[in-house]
């Protein structure tokens, strides 16, 4: 029925009840379908106990790898300073600044090359000098070099019966410098580093830091061809212009070492080293050999030092086998006849 309540016809209710047609759905077009943009991946995605596990192996795979004998090595108490050295790390140099500490500008890798053998070495306190200077130049850099104060120094390797003998004469405050160091090998291993990671290793023994190193010629001593090179020693005091030297040879088996500074910077000559490796002159009796070799005759110009003009030293160089010419006897001078005119 209707709101009027007057009955609908049959189709019309037919019509009313049945559900309405469902419609056609749009057509899709065909091709790809679209997917959904993927998430780029990124370390934020990683959880964080992942990251510690990590980290945790890395460690592990560290620890697990070193060697037994580093740890031992790293945790070996370090000796004191000058006491039980080694041969390559012995107070070679300590006579010539022992009053001064190890300068901390001298940085060098030479501790770490040429390992040498077991053992110590032992300081001779009451050893006497083995060897002395004789008189030098009183020019240039050797000029009163013999007179300034002078100390020495003997060391002995524990177990191979090496000695090695050191002279140094001046000082670091700005005088002229000598350091003289003569070894004798026993039957220790003797290491044999280069020329200039030598110089620096006894440079900074004492107290002495190498600011800069250029390479010479070879000089030519009795002893033969000898390395040198000018260098210039940086300290506390000042620079110092040097020249340092060292001779290896087996024939005699003798180590050579040292430097030899001017005033300031004032670079010694290789003539004027020459001169003062020349004037070595051994002592030791026990060592026959050298005594030898060292107090040898040695005829280089310009090393001996001047002699002084005394009448002593010019009559000595007289010589008496020459025949005296006695001077000639002067005539008296003879007296003029003036001539006398006479007056008319």
């Amino acid at each position: 029925m209707n709101r009027h309540g007057l009955a609908r016809p049959a189709a019309a209710r037919i019509m009313a009840e049945r559900p309405p047609a469902p419609t056609a759905a749009a057509p899709v077009p065909r091709g790809r379908p679209r997917r959904p943009p993927a998430r780029r991946s990124s370390w934020r995605s990683i959880p964080y106990f992942m990251l510690l596990l990590l980290a945790g192996l890395g460690l592990l795979m560290l620890y697990t790898s070193r060697k037994p004998g580093d740890a031992a090595a790293t945790a070996a108490p370090q000796p004191a300073a000058g006491a039980g050295r080694t041969a390559a790390e012995r107070p070679a140099a300590t006579a010539a600044g022992a009053e001064h500490a190890r300068s901390p500008a001298t940085t060098t890798d030479a501790d770490a090359t040429d390992e040498p053998a077991a053992g110590t070495w032992e300081r001779l306190a009451d050893a006497p000098a083995a060897f002395t200077l004789s008189a030098l130049p009183d020019d240039g850099v050797t000029a009163g070099l013999v007179e300034l104060p002078q100390r020495d120094e003997a060391v002995q390797h524990s177990s191979g019966g090496g000695r090695d003998d050191a002279v140094s004469l001046g000082t670091l405050e700005g005088e002229p410098l000598l350091r003289l160091s003569i070894y004798r090998p026993g039957h220790e291993e003797v290491p044999a580093p280069s020329f200039y990671i030598d110089v620096a290793r006894r440079a900074g023994e004492a107290g002495l830091s190498v600011r800069r190193l250029a390479a010479t010629a070879d000089i030519d001593t009795r002893f033969g061809p000898v390395a040198a090179a000018d260098v210039v020693f940086g300290s506390r005091q000042g620079d110092r212009a040097c020249i340092v030297f060292r001779r290896l040879g087996a024939e005699p088996m003798v180590r050579i070492s040292g430097w030899l500074c001017g005033a300031g910077l004032k670079q010694p000559t290789p003539g004027e080293l020459a001169c003062v490796l020349d004037g070595v002159r051994w002592a030791l009796t026990e060592e026959p050999g050298l005594a030898s070799i060292f107090n040898g005759k040695v005829s280089r110009p310009g090393c001996k030092p001047a002699a002084p003009a005394t009448t002593g030293a010019i009559a000595a160089t007289v010589d008496d086998s020459a025949p005296v010419v006695a001077p000639a006897a002067k005539s008296p001078p003879r007296k003029s006849k003036r001539r006398r005119h006479r007056h008319r």
